[in-house]
């Protein structure tokens, strides 16, 4: 008698046990997609901690230019006097402010303190960065 079947029985067991090993099961599948989620979730906080780094760079780059300039400003001015005086940088640097504050220092004789502080008003917050320094006083 001839059988139809052109499958010995080893060759059913083997394709059976080697078809269970294609593909993913239902926990492989969920554990590759909770390391994803994990990754885009550090990635994406990796960029708004760069994104941060990079406003607080341009701030304290452009602060400090406009302080070097107003100190050089501060400098070749021949009528300093005690006091106080503020302003802004219009229009070179909207939002950028500075307050000058110079005071003569009596056990320095011959010499001003300056402070200047250079601040940038946002709409969460204000930031700024502040320079002291002595100029010698001229004589008239």
């Amino acid at each position: 008698m001839i059988r139809p079947s052109h499958l010995s029985k080893e060759r059913l067991l083997s394709s059976r046990s080697s078809s269970g090993s294609r593909g993913f099961t239902l926990v492989e599948a969920l554990i590759a997609i909770v390391l994803i989620v994990i990754g885009i979730g550090g990635a994406m906080g990796a960029i708004s901690a760069g994104l941060r780094a990079q406003t607080a760079g341009r701030f304290y780059s452009t602060a400090a230019r406009l302080a070097q300039g107003k100190i050089a400003e501060i400098e070749s001015s021949s009528d300093l006097s005690p006091g106080v005086t503020e302003g802004d940088f219009l229009p070179e640097a909207p939002g950028f402010f500075w307050t000058c504050e110079i005071v003569e220092q009596p056990e320095l004789t011959g010499l001003w303190q300056v402070h200047l502080e250079v601040a940038h008003r946002a709409a969460s917050d204000t930031r700024s960065v502040s320079i002291d320094t002595y100029l010698l006083k001229r004589e008239p």
